[in-house]
């Protein structure tokens, strides 16, 4: 059994008590109900074991990536899921999603052992486990005050519907035809060209111009005398507005004026836009990110979390393998959510990517520990994407792409483009402003 701490055989990993409820006769209803949207966002989440789960701790784990929506591709013949790795990717992916209850059905079925590994695994991560078992047991005052309260945390009455995640916009917006005008007469060319529009587009301009302006990596960008850390933050501040929660693209375009408007009024720098193509519609030149949510989705689903990770990391930075080989380790941050750092800049990453760098970030923890007397050596420690100990190379990084897309299916295919993958090294900022024909003009920032 894998446990992701310096001592697997700690005393910790043995403090959560299994709380045993009745459910007579295997009846659905209650795992049906444990499976609901209620459930969910009370941070249960439900184990279906199957019949072969017995005294097996990959067995075990199996269930456990299945019912965190892993797709597990077919053992047979594949090396490359071993049973050790079945393990650490079930707790890593536990670490990740973070959920605060875990909840065995038919739990009455598995050797002792599992039961310990599940309790081991829930004392890590701090959930409560649940077991459902067709018998009363010995105490059946407890095991119906652990049903009731299950009962509680599934109904629906109790915990109101919450949006899906990411932005809401106002359907006008969605289909605004916005004017191909600079900066400096944006706003009162909106006016003009949608004036039955302009108080929810101004809201939008309004709002991000605040907060450009007072943008700690923006103040912090004008106090800098080295051209490239200004790029680095200005460029993180700039991404964060266009891409964090997917806007449209009217939005994306009002969020750019607004940005290059506080970026020249504010802190003296120049912020050019110069698409290459004509502007009869300005905002669909202005690309949003690459991983979509569906894509996203996909991505979350495989479930080695070092191919996950780089599918994720070559999208979201629009870059190739060649560069993610030279990441640092603390590119990622997961505390308070994950977050990817350049020098003193910091990229936010769309809310519904936060498991999946979680998962990473706990994955690649362990690698380190299991492979702290290995050959490998502190450079290769240092490093971000790791393989087997060791700092992983462009080539290692072509194989995780290649590999997770053979066993991943989706009608949109990989969201990986065969440029990105042959794109050369060149760093996140100036790639990132290159693909969307933005220029920062270094030579206009004012210095103290």
């Amino acid at each position: 059994m894998v446990i992701l701490t310096d001592d697997p055989a700690g005393e910790a990993g043995l403090a959560v008590e299994p709380r045993w409820v009745h459910n007579p006769d295997d009846s659905p209803v209650l795992p049906e109900l444990l499976k609901g949207a209620a459930a969910r966002r009370a941070g249960v989440l439900l184990v279906a074991l199957s019949p072969t789960t017995r005294s097996r701790v990959a067995d075990l784990a199996h269930d456990v990536l299945l019912a965190l929506g892993a797709q597990i591709p077919a053992t047979a013949g594949n090396s490359r899921m071993r049973t050790s790795d079945l393990e650490c990717f079930a707790l890593a992916r536990l670490c990740g999603h973070r959920p605060r209850h875990v909840v065995l059905d038919r739990g009455h079925r598995i050797a002792p052992r599992l039961v310990d590994a599940v309790r081991a695994w829930c004392a890590h991560i701090g959930a409560a486990l649940w077991l459902l078992t067709p018998t009363p047991g010995e105490d059946a005052v407890d095991s119906r005050r652990h049903r009731d309260r299950l009962l509680a945390l599934a109904d629906t009455s109790r915990s109101a519907e919450q949006p899906s995640g990411g932005a809401t916009w106002l359907p006008e917006l969605a289909i605004a035809a916005l004017p191909d005008t600079d900066f400096p007469l944006f706003r009162i060319d909106c006016y003009r060209r949608r004036p039955d529009l302009f108080l929810a587009i101004d809201a939008v301009f309004t709002t991000t111009f605040t907060q450009v302006r007072e943008h700690p990596l923006v103040v912090r960008a004008g106090a800098l005398r080295t051209d490239q850390a200004c790029l680095d933050l200005v460029t993180a501040v700039l991404a964060d507005q266009l891409t964090v929660d997917r806007p449209p693209a009217p939005v994306r375009l009002i969020r750019l004026r607004a940005t290059q408007a506080a970026l020249w009024r504010h802190h003296n720098m120049l912020l050019r836009w110069s698409p290459y193509s004509s502007l009869p519609n300005p905002a669909r030149h202005l690309p949003g990110p690459l991983l979509s949510r569906q894509s996203t989705d996909a991505v979350t689903a495989i479930a080695d979390p070092a191919r996950a990770a780089v599918h994720a990391l070559v999208t979201l930075l629009e870059s190739s393998p060649y560069h993610l080989a030279g990441l640092p380790a603390d590119t990622l941050s997961v505390d308070p959510e994950p977050r990817l750092h350049f020098g003193e800049a910091h990229l936010h990453v769309p809310p519904d990517t936060h498991p999946l760098f979680r998962t990473y970030h706990c994955y690649r923890h362990h690698q380190r520990h299991r492979h702290s007397t290995g050959p490998g050596t502190d450079d290769d420690r240092a490093a971000l994407l790791t393989h087997c100990g060791r700092r992983a190379s462009p080539q290692t990084l072509h194989a995780l792409l290649r590999d997770a897309g053979t066993h991943w299916h989706t009608d949109e295919g990989l969201p990986v483009t065969s440029e990105l993958l042959r794109a050369p090294h060149v760093r996140w900022p100036a790639r990132w402003l290159g693909a969307r024909s933005l220029f920062l003009h270094s030579n206009l920032i004012g210095r103290p």
